[in-house]
């Protein structure tokens, strides 16, 4: 499995909404998402879209294995 890689803005923005799990870490952001996307109103708005857009994938592409 490839590594996923992210970017310095995605970290801060997962370091802002962080929960105790990933799984609720992605639903905050995703219900921050919603709220982005209902009162966007200039360019900086759809960057932090991308940003949360791309965070979520990544977040949920990871698989946590127990050794």
């Amino acid at each position: 499995m490839k590594p996923v890689k992210f970017e310095e803005n995605e970290l801060m923005v997962m370091a802002i909404f962080a929960e105790k799990t990933r799984q609720d870490t992605v639903i905050t952001l995703k219900e921050a998402l919603e709220v982005l996307e209902e009162t966007k109103e200039d360019v900086s708005d759809e960057e932090m879209i991308e940003i949360v857009s791309s965070l979520i994938e990544k977040l949920q592409q990871l698989v946590i294995t127990v050794s």
